[in-house]
């Protein structure tokens, strides 16, 4: 599921074939790891300026063909070709000496998102690189009511189960009934399962006997 991001990132961040914001940055050719680590800690002093759209571009285009993309997107427009060519100025590319650019991952990581479970109450915002650690401990996640195989529809965030199963879940009332329903069904298959297969074998016996 796509990220919601609090205001739109930048168009320097958005992948050249899929338009959408980079997943896993991948650059055609190596920046040097002096480069970046420099960057990094010039732009805790700077953070406006060299998170514009103009710095950001010295390491997602030049001249030398420095293109970055999603990483699954640059693999795909590579795969099964001789000739391997970076997708927007058709230099040569070797798919072995492809990096991560650190840096634009960086700045994406930085960017603030709503969490995941925003339509079920959650007002949380977490930098990207959080975003999968708080979901997986949210109070908002999603479920399912327990007696959704009796036919409950509800589907709601998890810290409202209790209020739902107590005061408005129908079939929490019915639940002994409804349990007992469905062992007295399994036990009604169970028995026309072994009905079946001594049919059977009374049948095979009589093919037996009428053929002898």
């Amino acid at each position: 599921e796509d990220p919601v991001f609090v205001s739109a990132p930048s168009k320097s961040l958005l992948c050249p074939i899929c338009q959408d914001t980079f997943r896993e940055a991948i650059i055609t050719r190596w920046v040097s790891f002096t480069t970046v680590i420099d960057f990094i800690l010039i732009s805790f002093y700077f953070f406006d300026f060299f998170f514009c759209d103009i710095f950001l571009n010295f390491f997602i285009d030049d001249s030398e063909c420095g293109h970055t993309f999603c990483k699954g997107c640059l693999n795909r427009a590579l795969e099964n070709t001789d000739n391997p060519q970076c997708p927007l100025c058709r230099c040569t590319v070797d798919p072995t000496q492809t990096h991560p650019n650190l840096v634009v991952n960086a700045v994406i990581g930085e960017l603030p998102v709503h969490c995941g479970y925003k339509n079920y109450g959650c007002e949380i915002v977490v930098p990207y690189s959080d975003l999968v650690a708080h979901m997986s401990s949210c109070a908002y996640h999603p479920v399912q009511c327990p007696h959704h195989s009796f036919g409950c529809a509800w589907k709601g965030a998890a810290n409202e189960l209790n209020a739902h199963i107590t005061h408005r879940c129908v079939f929490e009332q019915l639940k002994e009934y409804l349990h007992k329903t469905e062992q007295q069904i399994s036990h009604f298959k169970h028995t026309i399962e072994q009905q079946s297969q001594e049919i059977n074998k009374l049948k095979r016996s009589l093919q037996e006997v009428s053929v002898h």
